[in-house]
Protein backbone atom coordinates (compact mmCIF):
# COMPACT_ATOMS: atom_id res chain seq x y z
CA UNK A 1 0.00 0.00 0.00
CA UNK A 2 1.76 3.64 -1.20
CA UNK A 3 1.53 6.38 1.11
CA UNK A 4 -1.85 7.99 -0.86
CA UNK A 5 -3.68 4.73 -0.25
CA UNK A 6 -2.55 4.52 3.54
CA UNK A 7 -4.09 8.18 3.55
CA UNK A 8 -7.05 7.71 2.20
CA UNK A 9 -7.70 4.54 4.52
CA UNK A 10 -6.55 6.57 7.70
CA UNK A 11 -9.32 9.75 6.78
CA UNK A 12 -12.13 6.62 5.93
CA UNK A 13 -11.41 5.23 9.40
CA UNK A 14 -11.54 9.01 10.84
CA UNK A 15 -14.91 10.00 9.09
CA UNK A 16 -16.25 6.58 10.07
CA UNK A 17 -15.58 7.16 14.07
CA UNK A 18 -17.10 10.58 13.66
CA UNK A 19 -20.21 9.09 11.83
CA UNK A 20 -20.27 6.30 14.80
CA UNK A 21 -19.80 9.14 17.64
CA UNK A 22 -22.69 11.02 15.95
CA UNK A 23 -24.57 8.08 15.52
CA UNK A 24 -24.44 7.33 19.46
CA UNK A 25 -24.65 10.99 20.28
CA UNK A 26 -27.92 11.29 18.54
CA UNK A 27 -29.55 8.01 20.28
CA UNK A 28 -28.56 8.70 23.23
CA UNK A 29 -28.15 12.90 24.15
CA UNK A 30 -28.20 11.96 27.60
CA UNK A 31 -24.37 10.65 26.90
CA UNK A 32 -23.08 14.16 27.49
CA UNK A 33 -24.76 15.45 30.14
CA UNK A 34 -24.05 14.23 34.35
CA UNK A 35 -25.41 11.52 36.04
CA UNK A 36 -27.04 11.65 39.40
CA UNK A 37 -28.44 9.74 42.15
CA UNK A 38 -30.10 11.05 45.51
CA UNK A 39 -32.45 9.60 48.29
CA UNK A 40 -35.57 10.22 49.37
CA UNK A 41 -34.32 11.41 52.74
CA UNK A 42 -30.87 12.78 54.32
CA UNK A 43 -31.07 10.29 57.47
CA UNK A 44 -32.94 7.45 58.22
CA UNK A 45 -34.54 5.00 61.35
CA UNK A 46 -33.49 1.58 61.65
CA UNK A 47 -35.57 -1.04 59.66
CA UNK A 48 -36.14 1.76 57.18
CA UNK A 49 -36.39 1.28 52.77
CA UNK A 50 -34.08 4.00 51.40
CA UNK A 51 -36.04 5.08 47.96
CA UNK A 52 -33.16 5.71 45.30
CA UNK A 53 -33.20 7.96 42.20
CA UNK A 54 -31.63 9.33 39.74
CA UNK A 55 -31.21 10.66 36.10
CA UNK A 56 -28.91 11.29 33.19
CA UNK A 57 -27.63 7.93 32.73
CA UNK A 58 -28.41 5.77 29.35
CA UNK A 59 -31.74 4.19 28.00
CA UNK A 60 -32.03 0.62 28.85
CA UNK A 61 -28.57 0.90 30.71
CA UNK A 62 -28.14 -1.18 33.92
CA UNK A 63 -26.72 1.13 36.93
CA UNK A 64 -24.61 -0.96 39.42
CA UNK A 65 -25.80 0.77 43.14
CA UNK A 66 -23.12 0.10 45.94
CA UNK A 67 -23.58 0.75 49.33
CA UNK A 68 -20.98 1.15 51.48
CA UNK A 69 -20.57 2.12 55.54
CA UNK A 70 -17.93 4.69 55.46
CA UNK A 71 -18.02 5.96 59.40
CA UNK A 72 -20.22 5.46 62.73
CA UNK A 73 -21.10 8.37 65.39
CA UNK A 74 -19.72 8.09 67.45
CA UNK A 75 -16.28 6.82 66.06
CA UNK A 76 -15.76 3.28 66.18
CA UNK A 77 -19.08 1.59 65.66
CA UNK A 78 -19.75 -1.36 63.56
CA UNK A 79 -19.78 -1.39 59.89
CA UNK A 80 -20.32 -4.32 57.36
CA UNK A 81 -21.22 -4.56 53.73
CA UNK A 82 -20.52 -3.18 50.96
CA UNK A 83 -23.99 -3.81 49.34
CA UNK A 84 -24.56 -3.68 45.67
CA UNK A 85 -27.81 -3.37 44.13
CA UNK A 86 -28.81 -3.10 40.21
CA UNK A 87 -31.58 -1.08 38.64
CA UNK A 88 -32.40 -0.44 34.70
CA UNK A 89 -32.54 2.97 33.49
CA UNK A 90 -35.57 3.78 31.72
CA UNK A 91 -36.44 5.72 28.20
CA UNK A 92 -35.32 8.94 29.36
CA UNK A 93 -32.27 7.72 31.25
CA UNK A 94 -34.33 7.65 34.80
CA UNK A 95 -33.18 4.97 37.57
CA UNK A 96 -35.36 3.96 40.50
CA UNK A 97 -34.80 1.62 43.52
CA UNK A 98 -35.96 0.72 46.56
CA UNK A 99 -34.20 -2.59 47.80
CA UNK A 100 -31.70 -1.20 50.20
CA UNK A 101 -32.75 -1.47 53.79
CA UNK A 102 -31.27 0.08 56.92
CA UNK A 103 -31.14 -2.05 60.09
CA UNK A 104 -30.72 -2.35 63.84
CA UNK A 105 -26.87 -2.19 64.10
CA UNK A 106 -26.98 0.87 61.27
CA UNK A 107 -27.79 3.03 64.09
CA UNK A 108 -25.61 6.07 63.72
CA UNK A 109 -23.77 4.75 60.38
CA UNK A 110 -22.46 6.89 58.01
CA UNK A 111 -23.39 5.71 53.95
CA UNK A 112 -22.05 6.18 50.67
CA UNK A 113 -23.91 5.60 47.77
CA UNK A 114 -22.15 4.85 44.73
CA UNK A 115 -23.83 4.31 40.92
CA UNK A 116 -21.90 3.81 38.11
CA UNK A 117 -23.42 3.07 34.76
CA UNK A 118 -22.44 -0.63 33.19
CA UNK A 119 -22.10 1.31 29.47
CA UNK A 120 -21.62 4.57 29.84
CA UNK A 121 -19.24 4.52 33.04
CA UNK A 122 -20.76 7.57 34.55
CA UNK A 123 -20.70 7.80 37.92
CA UNK A 124 -22.37 9.85 40.51
CA UNK A 125 -22.23 9.88 44.64
CA UNK A 126 -24.37 10.73 47.28
CA UNK A 127 -24.61 10.20 50.93
CA UNK A 128 -27.23 9.52 54.20
CA UNK A 129 -27.29 8.84 57.36
CA UNK A 130 -29.06 6.14 60.07
CA UNK A 131 -30.54 7.77 62.53
CA UNK A 132 -27.60 10.07 63.42
CA UNK A 133 -28.03 11.03 67.14
CA UNK A 134 -28.56 14.45 67.83
CA UNK A 135 -25.49 16.17 69.78
CA UNK A 136 -27.04 18.97 71.15
CA UNK A 137 -30.96 19.32 72.02
CA UNK A 138 -32.20 23.00 70.74
CA UNK A 139 -36.12 22.23 70.95
CA UNK A 140 -37.36 23.05 74.04
CA UNK A 141 -34.35 24.08 76.70
CA UNK A 142 -35.18 21.85 78.81
CA UNK A 143 -35.17 17.69 77.89
CA UNK A 144 -32.42 15.85 77.73
CA UNK A 145 -31.66 13.17 75.68
CA UNK A 146 -29.66 10.15 76.22
CA UNK A 147 -28.04 10.72 73.59
CA UNK A 148 -27.32 14.61 73.82
CA UNK A 149 -26.26 17.26 75.73
CA UNK A 150 -28.20 20.65 76.74
CA UNK A 151 -28.15 23.93 78.37
CA UNK A 152 -28.34 23.02 82.25
CA UNK A 153 -25.72 20.72 81.85
CA UNK A 154 -23.36 24.05 79.97
CA UNK A 155 -24.81 25.93 83.12
CA UNK A 156 -23.72 23.26 86.14
CA UNK A 157 -19.73 22.99 84.11
CA UNK A 158 -19.57 26.93 83.97
CA UNK A 159 -20.52 27.29 87.64
CA UNK A 160 -18.60 24.53 89.25
CA UNK A 161 -15.29 22.76 88.25
CA UNK A 162 -16.27 19.49 89.60
CA UNK A 163 -19.15 18.91 86.76
CA UNK A 164 -18.15 17.56 83.20
CA UNK A 165 -21.88 16.87 81.77
CA UNK A 166 -21.90 19.11 78.74
CA UNK A 167 -19.22 16.54 77.19
CA UNK A 168 -16.80 19.84 76.12
CA UNK A 169 -14.89 22.08 77.74
CA UNK A 170 -15.62 25.06 74.90
CA UNK A 171 -18.60 26.52 77.47
CA UNK A 172 -19.95 30.04 78.12
CA UNK A 173 -22.98 31.09 80.03
CA UNK A 174 -23.28 34.53 81.45
CA UNK A 175 -25.79 36.02 83.12
CA UNK A 176 -27.04 39.51 82.66
CA UNK A 177 -28.78 42.56 84.64
CA UNK A 178 -32.51 42.58 83.97
CA UNK A 179 -34.16 46.19 84.12
CA UNK A 180 -31.35 47.83 86.01
CA UNK A 181 -29.39 50.99 85.41
CA UNK A 182 -26.09 48.91 85.89
CA UNK A 183 -26.99 47.19 82.67
CA UNK A 184 -23.89 47.56 80.64
CA UNK A 185 -24.67 48.38 76.83
CA UNK A 186 -23.51 49.32 73.55
CA UNK A 187 -23.71 53.06 74.05
CA UNK A 188 -23.35 54.05 70.21
CA UNK A 189 -25.35 51.79 68.74
CA UNK A 190 -22.62 49.74 67.02
CA UNK A 191 -23.28 48.33 63.60
CA UNK A 192 -22.40 44.65 63.15
CA UNK A 193 -19.65 45.41 60.26
CA UNK A 194 -17.61 48.15 62.70
CA UNK A 195 -14.62 47.42 64.04
CA UNK A 196 -14.04 46.76 67.83
CA UNK A 197 -12.01 49.86 67.95
CA UNK A 198 -15.16 51.48 66.90
CA UNK A 199 -17.75 49.84 69.79
CA UNK A 200 -17.86 52.11 73.11
CA UNK A 201 -20.27 51.05 76.07
CA UNK A 202 -21.64 52.62 79.30
CA UNK A 203 -24.09 51.61 81.79
CA UNK A 204 -28.12 52.77 81.54
CA UNK A 205 -31.14 50.67 81.38
CA UNK A 206 -32.36 49.15 78.19
CA UNK A 207 -36.00 48.55 77.05
CA UNK A 208 -37.77 45.58 77.48
CA UNK A 209 -37.47 43.49 74.26
CA UNK A 210 -33.66 43.91 74.04
CA UNK A 211 -32.95 43.60 77.33
CA UNK A 212 -30.66 39.98 77.60
CA UNK A 213 -31.04 38.25 80.42
CA UNK A 214 -28.48 35.20 79.45
CA UNK A 215 -26.03 34.76 77.15
CA UNK A 216 -24.75 30.91 76.49
CA UNK A 217 -22.68 28.89 73.99
CA UNK A 218 -21.15 25.23 73.84
CA UNK A 219 -18.97 24.01 70.93
CA UNK A 220 -18.08 20.51 69.84
CA UNK A 221 -15.70 19.04 67.64
CA UNK A 222 -17.49 15.49 65.81
CA UNK A 223 -16.01 13.25 62.97
CA UNK A 224 -17.54 11.06 60.64
CA UNK A 225 -18.11 13.80 57.92
CA UNK A 226 -17.60 12.74 54.08
CA UNK A 227 -13.97 14.13 53.70
CA UNK A 228 -14.62 16.71 50.75
CA UNK A 229 -14.66 19.09 53.28
CA UNK A 230 -12.88 17.59 56.40
CA UNK A 231 -13.80 14.90 57.99
CA UNK A 232 -13.54 16.56 61.00
CA UNK A 233 -15.91 19.59 62.07
CA UNK A 234 -16.45 22.10 64.87
CA UNK A 235 -20.39 22.46 65.65
CA UNK A 236 -21.62 25.40 67.67
CA UNK A 237 -24.77 26.30 69.86
CA UNK A 238 -25.42 29.42 71.08
CA UNK A 239 -28.36 30.60 72.31
CA UNK A 240 -29.61 33.75 74.66
CA UNK A 241 -32.96 35.08 76.31
CA UNK A 242 -34.51 38.53 76.70
CA UNK A 243 -36.81 40.35 79.47
CA UNK A 244 -39.31 40.63 77.59
CA UNK A 245 -40.90 39.27 73.76
CA UNK A 246 -43.99 40.55 72.09
CA UNK A 247 -42.52 42.74 69.81
CA UNK A 248 -39.96 42.80 66.65
CA UNK A 249 -35.84 42.80 67.18
CA UNK A 250 -32.72 40.65 66.43
CA UNK A 251 -29.80 40.13 67.46
CA UNK A 252 -26.26 39.77 66.48
CA UNK A 253 -23.20 37.70 68.03
CA UNK A 254 -20.04 37.97 67.91
CA UNK A 255 -16.73 35.14 68.44
CA UNK A 256 -13.82 36.42 68.26
CA UNK A 257 -10.23 34.64 67.93
CA UNK A 258 -8.85 36.92 70.57
CA UNK A 259 -10.97 37.23 73.65
CA UNK A 260 -11.70 41.65 74.76
CA UNK A 261 -12.27 43.14 78.01
CA UNK A 262 -14.04 46.61 78.79
CA UNK A 263 -11.81 49.50 79.61
CA UNK A 264 -12.71 52.10 81.95
CA UNK A 265 -12.75 54.72 79.20
CA UNK A 266 -15.84 52.96 77.45
CA UNK A 267 -13.70 51.42 74.99
CA UNK A 268 -12.52 47.52 74.02
CA UNK A 269 -9.06 46.32 74.41
CA UNK A 270 -7.30 42.95 73.86
CA UNK A 271 -7.81 41.09 76.76
CA UNK A 272 -4.04 39.26 76.97
CA UNK A 273 -2.29 42.22 76.27
CA UNK A 274 -4.47 45.64 77.11
CA UNK A 275 -4.33 46.98 73.75
CA UNK A 276 -7.06 48.27 71.39
CA UNK A 277 -8.28 45.18 69.41
CA UNK A 278 -9.01 44.53 65.78
CA UNK A 279 -11.03 41.70 64.12
CA UNK A 280 -9.16 39.03 62.83
CA UNK A 281 -9.67 36.52 59.98
CA UNK A 282 -11.67 33.78 61.85
CA UNK A 283 -13.97 36.30 63.40
CA UNK A 284 -17.64 34.92 63.42
CA UNK A 285 -20.88 36.93 63.76
CA UNK A 286 -24.56 35.31 64.18
CA UNK A 287 -27.47 36.91 63.52
CA UNK A 288 -31.02 36.27 64.14
CA UNK A 289 -34.15 38.20 64.04
CA UNK A 290 -36.29 37.83 66.96
CA UNK A 291 -40.61 38.26 66.51
CA UNK A 292 -43.07 38.26 68.27
CA UNK A 293 -43.20 34.99 69.90
CA UNK A 294 -41.37 33.81 72.80
CA UNK A 295 -38.93 31.55 71.21
CA UNK A 296 -36.87 32.02 67.54
CA UNK A 297 -34.77 28.86 66.59
CA UNK A 298 -32.28 30.33 63.88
Amino acid sequence: MNITSRLLASLTICVAATALAATLTTQFPQAAGKATIQTDSVDYPPDTQVNVTGSGWLPGEVVELTFTETATTPPGGFTDGPFIFYATSDAAGDIANGDFQTDQHDLGVHFLLTAKGAISGKTARTTFTDALPGLFEITDGNTIPATSHDWDQVYADKNSPLSHLAGTGAIQFTTDLVNSDGDDTFSNSAKDTMDITGWKWGLKTVNNKTDLEHGFAAAYQESGYAATYGSTHTLLFVGSDRFASGSNSAISIWFLQHPIVKKADGTFANKTNGLAETHAVGDLLIQASLGSTTSVTA
